[in-house]
């Protein structure tokens, strides 16, 4: 659990935090400060929803322009914790058999996995670049829905 007074010195920089609640469909990017508040940015995730209860949400235009994307805004009192190592893995593409050595602390995993490439997708942009293939799978490869 992230402590109260690391968000509160977060917003004190920023106004602005990556905060994720079950529904949510979208994310910031993990980055090698992942794990590191208040510096940085950090995807986050709400610990308890029902005892929170609803959030303020603020609208924002996507990368692509299409779809707005919801930012969740942080009121003190909400808990907030990391996405865990195993949870930045499988965002990435790794294969669940994939883990880190155990004497790696949360910090080197998350700066890692930041400094990383989602793997089915550098596998997807392979085969289109080596052999043309690929185009029309993209979207379902990624876990894009169609609306």
């Amino acid at each position: 659990e992230i402590p109260q007074k690391v968000m509160e010195k977060r917003l004190e920089r920023d106004s602005r935090c990556d905060v994720h609640i079950r529904s949510d469909h979208s994310s910031g990017c993990f980055t090698k400060v992942n794990g590191r508040l208040p510096r940085g940015h950090s995807p986050l995730v709400v610990i308890d929803e029902a005892e929170t209860g609803p959030l303020e949400e603020r609208q924002r235009v996507s990368a692509d322009g299409r779809d707005p994307i919801i930012d969740h805004v942080w009121q003190p009192g909400v808990r907030l914790r990391y996405i865990s190592p195993v949870e930045q893995l499988r965002l990435m593409g790794y294969p669940a058999a994939y883990s880190f050595p155990p004497d790696l602390t949360f910090k080197d995993i998350a700066s890692l996995v930041g400094n990383s490439l989602n793997v089915k997708v550098v596998a997807w942009l392979l085969r289109v670049l080596l052999g043309g293939e690929g185009l029309i799978e993209a979207p379902e490869m990624l876990g894009e829905r169609r609306h």
